[in-house]
């Protein structure tokens, strides 16, 4: 549905019989007008007939705006380019001020609104990334905050943000739930399955494999989610750690086995 496309029309037989009434007096008037600035300019007629003529035809004029105007406002065209829902209403019905008859929704964009509690409005600011899970899809979707209430809920102590979405598949619909992770002090980091680690009093070691040899090596840990544990220290990018069979190898052990490769976020 583009721009200015009609989505409805009202009853209008009485307007459309007007207009073409006018439109007959209106072209009545314009001859007329003619005939007299032509008799006019050989005197042959008085100014003050010219003159009325001339008040009739902008008379004509003015009513055929006013029918016009009334024939617009029974006609009902989309605003704005977007998708068309479904018809709620029939041929004939009686439709009163406030009556739905359809939807249309630009959806190439989606403005999501949620909440965030209080705790975070040091975070909360417009610019901040977001991710948005949608269960019902299997999808995430990005987007960035664009505007933040300036009050907090009494009720609920949370402050109301809104962020965009951009929509161009078309796969988001208005109403959706999505599921709002904020994405704050985001930073590079590796990250090892919990099951990696080995605890010793208060250090922490993991076996590595390098050419089938294994090696222990000693590492600061940080922040745990969901199963995996930041290394800040002891390990760089692309080793291998073992995550299953600590117990039963020793270091410089050798093995030889098939190895998976782990993304924790996929």
């Amino acid at each position: 549905m583009r721009k200015g496309d009609v989505l409805a029309l009202l009853e209008q037989d009485e307007e459309i019989a007007q207009k073409e009434v006018i439109l007959a007096q209106k072209a009545e008037n314009e001859r007329e007008l003619s005939r007299l600035e032509s008799l006019l300019k050989r005197n042959a007629t008085a100014q003050n007939e010219y003159d009325e003529r001339k008040t009739l035809l902008a008379i004509s004029n003015s009513r055929l705006e006013e029918v016009k105007a009334r024939i617009r406002d029974k006609t009902i065209r989309a605003p704005f380019d977007g998708v068309l829902g479904l018809r709620k209403i029939s041929v004939g019905s009686l439709v009163e001020p406030g009556t739905l008859i359809t939807t249309i929704d630009d959806i190439s964009k989606i403005k999501l609104d949620f909440t965030v509690p209080a705790t975070y409005l040091d975070v909360v600011k417009p610019g901040l990334e977001i991710k948005a899970v949608s269960n019902s899809l299997n999808r995430t979707f990005t987007g960035r905050i664009t505007m933040v209430s300036s009050r907090v809920s009494q009720q609920t102590r949370a402050v109301e943000a809104r962020a965009i979405l951009e929509n161009s598949d078309g796969l988001i619909k208005p109403g959706l739930l999505l599921s709002v992770t904020l994405l704050r002090n985001q930073r590079n980091a590796i990250v090892i399955p919990e099951e990696a680690i080995i605890q010793l009093q208060n250090e922490h070691f993991v076996y590595t494999i390098n050419n089938k040899q294994v090696e222990k090596t000693k590492v600061l840990i940080g922040r745990r989610a969901a199963g995996w544990v930041e290394i800040t220290r002891g390990l760089s990018t692309g080793v291998t750690v073992m995550t299953h069979g600590q117990i039963r190898t020793r270091p410089n052990a050798t093995i030889d086995t098939n190895m998976t490769t782990f993304n924790p976020f996929e």
